[in-house]
């Protein structure tokens, strides 16, 4: 399979006569050998006069000229052109510009919107102050430790730690 896929490669140029007389001698071996590479060989010999019927446009004059000149002048455009943050913006559409600045401003009133609407009223938050802070910000985890736990272990030792230090 590896072999056939290698010649297979190398079939344009047998018919052509571009290889090494080794290279000629191995596409020769495996095609004695291979039915389905000389099937694609009898097709690529088939395409020949086809390929034949179609005239070949001339090339245009000093097209290899310009096509350097023009090689050059990229090339030297791109390394003194900085890089423009905003260039996008110079070949953006007028919607897409639209967008672009819209999006955020939109954001941004939302935002307002949704935090004016979610603040409670000064009345509540009032009330909320006087009542018990454990119970409105469900601080009760700050408390002191069950008796008996781990953490109720540790501060007795840090205590004792104390009054001996002392």
């Amino acid at each position: 399979m590896f072999t056939c896929f290698r010649q297979r490669k190398r079939l344009g140029a047998y018919l052509d006569g571009e290889l090494s007389a080794r290279e000629r001698a191995s596409v020769e071996r495996h095609l004695e050998a291979c039915d389905s590479c000389r099937a694609a060989l009898s097709g690529l010999r088939g395409l020949e006069p086809l390929l034949g019927a179609f005239d070949v446009p001339s090339v245009p004059p000093m097209m290899t000229a310009r096509v350097m000149a023009a090689a050059r002048n990229r090339r030297r455009g791109a390394a003194s052109s900085s890089w423009d943050p905003f260039e996008w913006w110079k070949v953006a559409s007028a919607p897409m510009r639209w967008a672009a600045v819209g999006t955020p401003v939109l954001g941004l009133i939302a935002g307002l919107v949704l935090g004016w609407s979610s603040s409670p009223p000064a009345e509540r938050a009032t009330t909320a102050v006087q009542a018990d802070p454990l119970e409105i910000y469900q601080t009760d985890y700050l408390g002191d430790s069950p008796a008996g736990s781990l953490a109720d272990s540790y501060l007795a030792l840090v205590a004792a730690g104390d009054e001996e230090g002392r």
